[in-house]
């Protein structure tokens, strides 16, 4: 596996190389928006608790309890289309193309109708896209994710341009640990779209995916060892991050049966 390894760790190489070429290019739309990324900031006074809850949308989200959650939850994507009254999150990141750019998509402008006291997190590439699908006036910050391949050497800041994630759990639990939670619980982020042609949640899906089974394992890997980083960094800092999802395939966290047990109806 030695030259595989080595493959790997050109290609985060190559990952930031094209972070910096992207932050070149984007340099003057940077600029433009320094003032909106400085507000950034706000977000921290969303937590009122020391541990935080991240709801993946996987399917194992559907047996879970959410009365049994106790804390601050961040939520992410399609949470919008769980047909829930429970959760009230104080947190709510939504960072894929498709809920920017596609006529089809109304997830933007049904999270925001739903939770309009949740602080949204969205994607600062499309800020001008985001602004036409916000409903009435919620608390929001966007993340400028093109500063090249996470490492867990890295300082943790949205407050200016961040790392690439490849994975919307990997965004959730870079906030959290931005936000100051000392104790992050994760349910629901099963980690196994791969295994199947069909994509997985805990909703209602059945479209079948366009990706391939090599180019989505490609992706997987760098989204395997970005929660490693994020494993290693909050271990330096103090943080614990707990797996409690049931038959989750992130092998980087901590997991407790009798943990995840409590949690499952």
């Amino acid at each position: 596996m030695g030259k595989f390894d080595k493959l790997f760790w050109l290609d985060t190489k190559l990952f930031d190389l094209a972070g910096l070429a992207i932050q070149v290019k984007r340099l003057p739309y940077y600029i433009l928006n320094k003032d909106v990324i400085k507000r950034n900031i706000e977000i921290k006074k969303e937590k009122t608790s020391s541990t935080c809850y991240i709801l993946g949308l996987g399917p194992s989200l559907k047996n879970v309890d959410l009365r049994k959650i106790d804390g601050d939850v961040i939520t992410v994507n399609s949470f919008c289309r769980i047909k829930q009254d429970i959760i009230k999150p104080k947190v709510y990141c939504i960072m894929d193309d498709i809920d920017y750019l596609s006529d089809d998509s109304t997830i933007i402008q049904d999270a925001t109708r739903m939770y309009p006291d949740a602080f949204f997190v969205l994607n600062g590439k499309y800020k001008k896209e985001a602004q036409k699908r916000i409903q009435g006036k919620v608390k929001s910050g966007y993340l400028f994710a093109w500063g090249g391949y996470f490492k867990s050497d890295k300082p943790i800041d949205i407050c200016k341009i961040t790392p690439i994630m490849g994975n919307i759990v990997c965004y959730a639990i870079y906030l959290a640990m931005f936000m100051g939670y000392k104790r992050i619980i994760l349910l629901g982020c099963d980690f196994n779209s791969f295994t199947s042609r069909k994509e997985l949640h805990c909703y209602q899906d059945d479209s079948d995916k366009t990706l391939s089974l090599s180019y989505e394992l490609f992706c997987y890997s760098f989204c395997a060892d970005t929660h490693y980083q994020l494993f290693n960094y909050a271990r330096k800092h103090g943080i614990r991050i707990e797996n409690a999802t049931e038959g989750s395939l992130i092998d980087a966290y901590p997991s407790d049966k009798k943990q995840t047990n409590y949690y499952i109806k």
